[in-house]
């Protein structure tokens, strides 16, 4: 029970929680879905950090969440861009965004369900 009291435990999980829920609520005040969702990834890093560092879960689990949750950061991002105008004068770069967002998430999954040691 007291390695989960422990600083390099702490630490990570409330800088995650504080700072990526200033993000997210900045977001929601009106700096858009991006901000948004940049508070939620920093904060699933930070907490991802957190756990492994207390030994909750292994490696390779932290790596796939953390890979599958940018790969979903990616394709809000862009789908929220594009739906904005944003993207209006490079429209190369929402099929760009999709198909890294895609790969991303696809590879997080992959790793989640292999066989394979850390």
């Amino acid at each position: 029970m007291d390695k989960y009291f422990d600083l390099k435990v702490i630490i990570p999980g409330a800088i995650g929680i504080l700072i990526g829920g200033a993000l997210f609520f900045a977001g929601l005040a009106g700096a858009g879905a991006a901000m948004s969702t940049l508070g939620l990834i920093f904060t699933t890093m930070f907490v991802m950090l957190a756990a492994q560092n207390a030994g909750a879960i292994s490696r390779k689990l932290s790596l796939s969440i953390i890979m599958g949750f940018f790969g979903i950061g990616v394709i809000v991002m862009g789908v929220s861009l594009e739906a904005s105008g944003e993207l209006r004068h490079s429209p190369s770069l929402f099929p760009l965004a999709m198909v890294i967002g895609v790969g991303m998430f696809g590879l997080g999954v992959y790793r989640l369900f292999t066989n394979t040691n850390d």
